[in-house]
């Protein structure tokens, strides 16, 4: 989309949010081939306010930093908002890890019916992950078939949701990040 790093710079500090999320993703590890130099705090700047713009590959990727606590403090109860953002954006990946938060009680209260709604929505889109199967295997050991009921008809209610949703209206309150310790971003 960009001949160079120059032009994708050019677009990010004019605000397009392809371009930020590109340039963040860049500066997040640094990227010696285009030399372009680590820089977390512009990163996470850039990848922050491409994400408030609707862009749901920015949002999922500070969805995983938050989640795993690499570069920044981990909080998985915001990390799971970044995700919902990302989902509603259309990131595969943030519906599978939606489900997973929820059926491993990552971040909230563990809802298995809720977990499969999501993992279901995951697979729908393409994800090859097992934990759909996992999380049915689960709830069928703990004989409670309702919550396979429960989570079909989730699913449903959170598709019809997404729809009426924008990406950038279910982003938490912007908050500044708390750097963590000795902690690399990948």
């Amino acid at each position: 989309m960009w001949a160079d790093v120059k032009e994708l710079t050019a677009a990010a500090e004019k605000g397009n949010p392809k371009a930020q999320a590109q340039l963040g993703e860049m500066l997040l590890r640094g990227d010696p081939t285009y030399k372009v130099p680590q820089d977390r705090t512009r990163a996470l700047t850039l990848l922050e306010s491409a994400a408030r713009k609707g862009e749901g590959s920015a949002a999922f990727r500070v969805g995983m930093l938050l989640d795993d606590g690499v570069g920044l403090a981990q909080d998985r109860a915001r990390a799971l908002a970044y995700f919902k953002a990302a989902a509603a954006g259309g990131v595969t990946e943030a519906f599978h890890n939606i489900g997973a938060a929820y059926a491993s009680a990552r971040g909230v209260k563990r809802d298995y019916a809720e977990g499969l709604a999501w993992l279901m929505l995951s697979k729908k889109r393409g994800s090859e992950s097992p934990a759909e199967t996992a999380v049915r295997a689960q709830i069928q050991k703990l004989k409670k078939p309702e919550l396979i009921a429960a989570a079909e008809k989730r699913a449903l209610e959170i598709e019809r949701e997404l729809t009426h949703s924008k990406a950038v209206d279910l982003l938490p309150p912007a908050a500044p990040f708390a750097a963590a310790t000795a902690r690399t971003v990948k």
